[in-house]
């Protein structure tokens, strides 16, 4: 029990922490937005074919496209992380009603809640140490999918 209660404090940390990056990156989207749309504004540029030939509005799209593929990992992250701390929080108030009556429990019934514990042990563990982002697992779209995004206001 002690070990899952730990865990699950780890797990909630993580997912704090990636909270936090995923506003932290959020807000830096939105700077880089109106930076770009103040350029394209001040350059007069009417078509996507004359922003992407700009250095600095490409390099701003495709800076773009970047963070939000970082923003989307992150969102899937504090998925994981929530759906973690569901299954662990659900397994260890399991436990904890079962050890309460365990003079009615058979001794199978205990280590079949113990087998459980240590497999969402093992399942969550390397995540609960730290927010685990495979940058080659990043989808970043082409500079001409946020140049739409960016027109649209979106």
């Amino acid at each position: 029990m002690a070990e899952l209660s730990l865990l699950n404090s780890q797990l909630l940390e993580r997912k704090v922490e990636s909270e936090v990056i995923r506003d932290d990156l959020t807000a830096q989207l939105k700077q880089i937005k109106a930076e770009a749309r103040k350029e394209v504004v001040s350059a007069g540029f009417s078509n996507r074919q004359q922003a992407l030939q700009h250095p600095r509005i490409l390099y701003d799209l495709m800076l773009m496209a970047e963070i939000q593929g970082y923003i989307d990992r992150y969102k899937n992250k504090i998925g994981f992380y929530r759906v973690a701390c569901d299954r662990i929080g659900y397994l260890y108030q399991r436990a904890d009603d079962d050890l309460k009556i365990v003079n009615t429990l058979s001794g199978m019934k205990v280590e079949a809640l113990a087998l459980q514990a240590k497999q969402l042990n093992e399942t969550y563990l390397a995540e609960a140490q730290t927010i685990l982002i495979k940058p080659d697992l990043i989808i970043v779209d082409p500079p001409e999918k946020i140049w739409e995004r960016l027109i649209s206001g979106h």
